[in-house]
């Protein structure tokens, strides 16, 4: 029971540190770039919030229910989002050096501390979900 505990509150600061993560893209600078940019408050960025959190939700409700396969089809989005954080920390120094600012604003530098929290976490996620559990042997 201390394992499905654990797993349940790494998946909810995951869900935390993702809906960060999008916040703090979209407070950037450079946040405007592209077709696709999302400011900060846009309903762009709301509905993106939105989609992670009800994605998480529909994955992690049926776990917490009791499905243990859902630990399974969670360690595959746990992978994606930590690929789309690997990625987001190897670009960022690329927009960074093509931007028109030269100083590094609050927001990548909350963006780089939110990115690092996120891999931690996933990653400590992925060792409490497939550690094999002790078992006790008692003596008669």
């Amino acid at each position: 029971m201390n394992s499905k505990r654990t797993i349940i509150t790494t998946t909810v600061i995951s869900a935390l540190l993702m809906c960060a993560i999008l916040i703090s893209i979209s407070l950037s600078p450079d946040a405007v770039l592209g077709p696709n940019g999302q400011r900060f408050g846009s309903p762009g960025m709301l509905l993106l919030l939105g989609k992670v959190i009800l994605l998480y939700t529909v994955l992690f409700v049926p776990y917490m229910l009791g499905l243990k396969a859902m630990k399974y089809v969670m360690a595959i989005f746990n992978v994606l989002g930590l690929f789309i954080t690997l990625l987001v920390v190897g670009v960022l120094p690329v927009v960074q050096f093509f931007s028109t600012s030269d100083i590094v604003t609050p927001a990548t530098i909350s963006l780089i501390i939110f990115t690092i929290a996120f891999v931690l976490t996933n990653v400590i996620w992925f060792v409490v979900a497939f550690r094999k559990q002790r078992q006790c042997i008692s003596v008669s």
